[in-house]
């Protein structure tokens, strides 16, 4: 993740929270049919999750857990955290809500960063 971040940085921007193993549940289909486009879509996906100081990075893994390339950057001031919720086995399920994406649940292990990246969004 990070070789394929490190060419996005600016100058002094760091890293504050990676999410390796974070992934996005399949959305329920609405009257739109099928989501094929965007961070949350009509299928699980593995979306590793990067928190620098400026922009919340979201890969694309797609049904692999290895990042393929970056996804999308999506700036600070458009991010907030709605909850977390703990579920069993140490899965716990982060809403972020991202300008232009909506609110998107990220489900994560027990080794990420979710911590960091609640307490910097906070």
């Amino acid at each position: 993740m990070r070789a394929l971040l490190e060419p996005l940085l600016a100058p002094g921007e760091t890293i504050v929270a990676m999410l390796p193993f974070a992934d996005t549940p399949k959305r329920p289909r609405g009257p739109e049919g099928k989501v094929r486009e965007g961070v949350w879509q009509s299928a699980r996906l593995h979306r590793p999750l990067a928190l620098t100081d400026r922009a919340l990075y979201v890969f694309d893994a797609a049904r692999t857990p290895l990042p393929r390339a970056v996804q999308g950057a999506y700036p600070r001031d458009g991010l907030r955290v709605i909850g977390v919720v703990d579920r069993r086995l140490g899965v716990r399920v982060v809403t972020i809500a991202i300008n232009g994406e909506g609110d998107v649940p990220f489900s994560t292990g027990s080794l990420d960063d979710l911590d960091a990246l609640v307490a910097s969004l906070a």
